[in-house]
């Protein structure tokens, strides 16, 4: 019988892995073409995003399929500053409140 519980969860780190490396992979392929280089296309909200998303995905499948309480608890802690990160990031592009 399939476990689908097992099957979600490795599902989701897998999908993260999978989001960070297409966006490694167009981001390289940007730099070439606007002869810049990686990192200034990484740099990019949208490329922030994506592997702020990726890194979300990637924690929370790894920390749903760990069995240590210490794996589990340091998975989590990285997703949160996934989280965090993504949330600063989308604070900073709102526009500023009226005083």
């Amino acid at each position: 019988m399939i476990d689908w519980l097992n099957l979600l969860s490795n599902s989701l780190w897998i999908l993260g892995l999978a989001i960070g490396l297409t966006v490694i992979g167009v981001a390289r392929w940007e730099a070439q073409e606007d002869q810049q280089r990686m990192r200034q296309v990484l740099a990019k909200p949208s490329k922030q995003a994506l592997l702020d998303l990726a890194g979300v995905f990637f924690c929370a499948g790894l920390a749903a399929t760990s069995s240590s309480g210490w794996e589990i608890a340091l998975w989590l802690i990285m997703l949160a500053m996934f989280v965090l990160q993504a949330v600063l990031e989308i604070r900073k592009k709102l526009p500023a409140g009226k005083p």
